[in-house]
């Protein structure tokens, strides 16, 4: 899998995709333009961090479980729903593989609630003892809506 950056090197798959005549549109070669592919950190290079990814239940919060613990950090992930969490790293674990050392752990936390938020914080503190042990957090947590609403507690 690669990333891409905003630098100017020298010519990646993409640009001499682009170079193709009819291969996409300009708006799009005006983009690849500025983006050239970096490669992820070699396994390992994560081992003994700590990374703490809030709504990683599904899509893109699950896969940068997944490769974080691939890359051998212990992951926290959480969930709205603790049997959604709890799927989701069923799911990390059979990714990863057996060969994988770090700590899964699956909390749940529902943004909406004050009172979840709380319960959050207290169990968190007894899987991550010292605030200084985490390396990473990614807050991914949202969702849709077609129309707005009030929360239970009022905003």
């Amino acid at each position: 899998m690669l990333l891409f950056t905003p630098l100017t090197l020298n010519k990646s798959y993409l640009h001499k995709l682009c170079e193709q005549k009819d291969a996409m549109d300009a708006p799009f070669q005006r983009l690849v333009g500025r983006f050239v592919p970096v490669s992820l950190p070699s396994p390992g290079s994560f081992d003994g961090q700590t990374v703490l990814i809030a709504g990683a239940s599904t899509g893109i919060g699950l896969a940068a479980a997944v490769h974080f613990a691939i890359l051998g950090a212990s992951v926290i992930i959480t969930s709205r729903v603790a049997s959604r969490g709890e799927a989701a790293k069923r799911h990390i674990i059979e990714a990863v593989g057996p060969s994988y050392n770090g700590d899964i752990s699956c909390l749940e936390l529902d943004l909406e609630s004050y009172e979840s938020c709380i319960s959050f914080m207290a169990k968190l503190k007894t899987v991550l003892p010292d605030p200084a042990m985490l390396d990473v957090a990614i807050l991914n947590g949202g969702m849709v809506n077609s129309h707005w609403e009030k929360s239970e507690a009022g905003w």
